[in-house]
């Protein structure tokens, strides 16, 4: 079974995390997977002829809120293309659908809802070796005139089992940008923010984190985004990667999403002696 993991993004230089995240976490469970990344900007013809030169089996998307309209377009147009090609949506702009997008989008077989991980794995893996996926938490599968959905689960408890994608030479650092995560879900409830849905506040472990860091700092990546929803949600932790960053950096920009009101005074006097031009920080009120 072949397997395309795929997403559109705003800009070329953008590359995404999410994709080789599932793909190592998948490994050779769920048959041959495919990474293709496009962007919205990119004529909707190409992108389809792109996919289906491949001769999927399988096609996933990541969806978001920049390309969530374009994405469907392709979901309808691929199923016209191929009526037998299974499509799953997942992401962050499709977790909270109803049972309607399956009737406004017949071609469509499967929504994740959530991290994608565990369910993506579950479900590939079940077509991969020929039987049917039953009841897998977090989605829903459509079966016949059937919608099966499976009930709400708790996500990854141990990130360390996602193989690092990076380290597996699954992610792109040919853009000059690079997308990380050290943790997972946010302590605050803002009503305004999606990222309040997942209160599970898991990190990576230190030496897996201090892992990627050292890698992408030997490769000397331009600039790595750290997209952790809240990074300093534990001083001592986002002190200690501090550090690690300051003591092995050679050339690279780091972007970090913090609270203002968790600094501490020793993170306060370590960031002081930050070189001019290495750390970003986008501070949320």
């Amino acid at each position: 079974m072949r397997t395309i993991l795929t997403s559109l993004h705003s800009k070329f230089i953008h590359n995404s995390l999410a994709l080789p995240c599932l793909a190592a976490y998948c490994g050779n469970d769920c048959g041959e997977l495919l990474i293709h990344e496009f962007t919205v900007h990119e004529p909707r013809d190409s992108i389809l002829a792109q996919l289906l030169n491949e001769a999927p089996d399988v096609i996933a998307f990541s969806v978001y809120i920049w390309n969530r309209r374009e994405t469907l377009d392709l979901v309808d147009a691929l199923t016209v293309a191929d009526p037998q090609l299974r499509i799953i949506l997942g992401g962050p702009e499709t977790s909270f659908e109803d049972d309607k997008t399956f009737t406004r989008h017949p071609g469509l077989t499967a929504l994740v809802r959530g991290e994608g991980e565990e369910p993506l794995r579950a479900l590939l893996t079940a077509w991969h070796l020929g039987r049917h996926p039953g009841v897998i938490p977090r989605t829903t599968l459509r079966t016949g005139p059937e919608l099966i959905s499976g009930p709400d689960g708790p996500p990854l408890s141990d990130l360390d089992t996602i193989p690092s994608p990076f380290l597996l030479g699954m992610s792109s650092l040919e853009r000059g940008f690079v997308y990380y995560e050290t943790s997972r879900g946010c302590p605050f409830h803002c009503s305004f923010c999606l990222s309040a849905r997942d209160n599970h506040i898991r990190s990576y472990s230190m030496t897996r984190i201090r892992s990627d860091l050292g890698f992408l700092i030997q490769n000397k990546i331009p600039k790595v985004k750290l997209v952790d929803r809240t990074f300093n949600y534990n001083a001592s932790r986002s002190r200690e990667i501090f550090q690690f960053i300051l003591e092995h950096n050679q050339s690279t920009h780091f972007h970090f999403e913090i609270a203002a009101h968790l600094l501490d005074e020793p993170t306060l006097k370590l960031l002081e002696t930050t070189p001019e031009g290495t750390f970003q920080f986008e501070i949320g009120v």
